[in-house]
């Protein structure tokens, strides 16, 4: 039985973000008003149910 040899392992690289950079994603990406969850539009007797 040949003998199957295993792939190189790679080390993961680390992503760094500074804050700046995640506020900027986060500010960019930010849902408009009428994109809003569907409960946010409900009234609360309906949630409560």
């Amino acid at each position: 039985m040949e003998e199957k040899k295993l792939p190189e392992y790679e080390l993961p690289s680390v992503v760094t973000y500074t804050d700046e950079e995640i506020l900027e994603e986060l500010v960019r990406h930010r849902p408009m008003r009428s994109q809003r969850p569907m409960h946010q539009n409900m009234p609360m007797e309906v949630l409560a149910s």
